[in-house]
């Protein structure tokens, strides 16, 4: 009797926490600013989120409420500018939401060697940007470091893979 009971405690605490999913979001985002650039001064470039977050929820059948976490698996900076990304010594990833002024950092490449076309940033995986995905207003930052003074502008795309945790 007392088995019953502990399993039948068990399975209601494991009903009540409700089952959770996993699912990949994958963001392509630009990064555009015209020059000139200052030597070791950072220049951040933007990238407004429009639609790409509650398009994805909506595809899923999810609301906004059902996320319980959100992390960032990857991201990849690229360009086709001719020098590449060796006129640049450091590039930090972040996201802000809304008017709270924080910034959540979720990638970093300091400094940037060896750099071609493309550059791997080191993740945030410990950054959870649930109640940035949550906010209306959502902004990427790309914050790069050039090692020399730079009249000419840059662009680059990042490709941005997110694990996202729903509550059904």
């Amino acid at each position: 009797m007392k088995n019953i009971f502990k399993m039948a405690v068990v399975a209601l605490m494991l009903a009540a926490c409700g089952q959770k999913e996993k699912n990949v979001l994958e963001i392509n985002a630009t990064f555009t600013k015209e020059g000139p650039f200052m030597a070791e001064s950072p220049e951040t470039f933007q990238f407004e989120l429009k639609t790409e977050i509650e398009d994805f929820l909506k595809a899923k059948g999810l609301k906004a409420d059902q996320v319980s976490a959100v992390k960032i698996i990857s991201a990849e900076l690229t360009t086709t500018d001719s020098a590449k990304f060796s006129s640049f010594g450091a590039a930090t990833l972040s996201m802000m939401a809304g008017g709270d002024s924080k910034a959540k950092e979720i990638g970093v490449r300091n400094p940037i060697k060896d750099a071609g076309a493309s550059v791997k940033m080191d993740v945030a995986q410990d950054a959870d940007m649930k109640e940035h995905f949550k906010t209306k207003d959502k902004f990427l930052t790309l914050d790069l470091t050039p090692l020399a003074d730079r009249e000419k502008g840059f662009e680059c795309k990042a490709k941005l893979t997110f694990e996202v945790e729903t509550k059904k």
